[in-house]
């Protein structure tokens, strides 16, 4: 008896548990020649006891297919919360002027989408608003 009402009460509220795992921010900056990627969110965990974390680049396009431009996933690396953990990825991977989508999984989801600017030959990253396709152009 007391299984059957444990089980009916996580089945009723599994629901709430899946609004609980929508999307949060993810955090770049440029740091010697790498994006560097992180959270900035103490809640960071890793999705399961495998410690694994999996982050992809895809082009922001106005196409049904998406183009992943990096992919990769790292086992019992540090969680990426502050910027001294965060996942550095080579800056040349990346087209200037070019939107991108970053998503960072593991318990929950962090994304970001950027474009790389340049002024006065510095590189800059520059946030899109969601929704946006293009890169702003200041």
């Amino acid at each position: 008896m007391k299984t059957t009402i444990l089980l009916l009460l996580s089945l009723f509220l599994l629901p709430f548990n899946g609004c609980s795992q929508m999307s949060k921010k993810l955090d770049v900056i440029i740091k010697n020649d790498s994006l560097c990627f992180f959270t900035n969110d103490p809640d960071t965990d890793y999705y399961d006891s495998n410690k694994e974390l999996l982050i992809y680049i895809n082009k922001l396009e106005h196409k049904k297919e998406i183009a992943t431009v990096f992919e990769k996933k790292y086992t019992n690396s540090p969680l990426p919360i502050k910027e001294k953990d965060c996942l550095k990825i080579p800056i040349s991977i990346l087209k200037k002027d070019t939107p991108y989508i970053v998503s960072l999984e593991m318990r929950r989801i962090y994304i970001v989408e950027i474009c790389l600017k340049n002024n006065n030959n510095q590189m800059f990253v520059q946030k899109i608003i969601t929704g946006e396709k293009t890169c702003p152009m200041n």
